[in-house]
């Protein structure tokens, strides 16, 4: 730790510095937001290539991707 004195105020104060070296973890990003992330919008992209006359397909596969990912940051 290192010491310093305020020089602009009237009154000099002494003090100390702290610093904190923080780090983290990127492979808890990776796996809990990066990949399902990614994997959901892959299973949205496959949607489109459903046959536009079966409604049903898409709009349970649309359902689906929506909860299954807002689930995944509850």
């Amino acid at each position: 730790m290192d010491s310093y004195s305020t020089d602009y105020y009237d009154i000099s104060y002494p003090g100390l510095k702290l610093q904190l070296h923080l780090t983290r973890e990127i492979g808890y990003h990776i796996v809990q937001t990066y990949i399902p992330s990614t994997l959901f919008l892959v299973l949205g992209w496959m949607g489109l290539f459903i046959n536009p006359d079966s409604i049903p397909g898409r709009v349970g596969m649309g359902t689906t991707t929506l909860s299954a990912h807002t689930n995944c940051y509850v």
